[in-house]
């Protein structure tokens, strides 16, 4: 009797550690910090729950043949950051977190009211090429990228090009082209109502 008891209350001990872990990979654990450093200027910010169409979200899967798949958990509520300045709304800050070779990366996206890639950070990496990554010159393979122009980030077979930064690992360039993607595909679904 006492073993199962002792089943019992470490099975449901560890179900409230477990969700807390899933809420830590799509909010940011020190938002005063990354939108400091993204967004220089900001003199307010606020979060907000923000529920992710489904239906939009695969449709647009669809429409750029890309090569990979949103997993359900992947879509629904997620938690984004609005950022104002002195001169109202100037962007968006989206955490979100994609499998890479060397475990979880959580990238902090910056975007504009447009849906434009500005900036990133990195909130979790174990990766040794997170540290090239914030290179200027990697950098620029994703500012500018909006679900217009995902062309810049895939070959017209629908395949993630090979990064044009000299030296930098395929393999962490290919992590990030999924979470952009599936950041600014997100997005899309609530940025016109959610913005305005």
């Amino acid at each position: 009797m006492r073993l199962t008891a002792s089943i019992i209350l470490s099975f449901v001990l560890f179900l409230p550690a477990q969700n807390s872990f899933a809420v830590a990979f799509c909010s940011l654990r020190d938002p005063l910090l990354h939108i400091k450093e993204l967004y220089p200027s900001y003199t307010s910010f606020y979060s907000s729950v923000v529920d992710v169409n489904i239906i939009e979200a695969t449709v647009s899967l669809d429409q750029y043949k890309l090569p990979f798949f949103l997993h359900p958990k992947e879509i629904g509520k997620h938690t984004v950051y609005f950022i104002d300045d002195e001169s109202g709304r100037i962007g968006i800050v989206h955490p979100r977190s994609e499998f890479g070779q060397w475990g979880v990366v959580e990238i902090v996206w910056a975007l504009s009211l447009e849906g434009e890639i500005l900036d990133y950070r990195f909130q979790r990496c174990r990766d040794p090429a997170c540290k090239d990554a914030l290179s200027e010159s990697v950098k620029e393979l994703f500012k500018g990228v909006s679900i217009g122009n995902l062309s810049r980030l895939f070959n017209a077979e629908g395949e993630i090009t090979t990064s044009t930064a000299e030296g930098f690992s395929q393999s962490m360039f290919e992590t990030m082209v999924k979470s952009a993607t599936k950041t600014l595909i997100l997005t899309a679904s609530f940025l016109g109502e959610a913005s305005s």
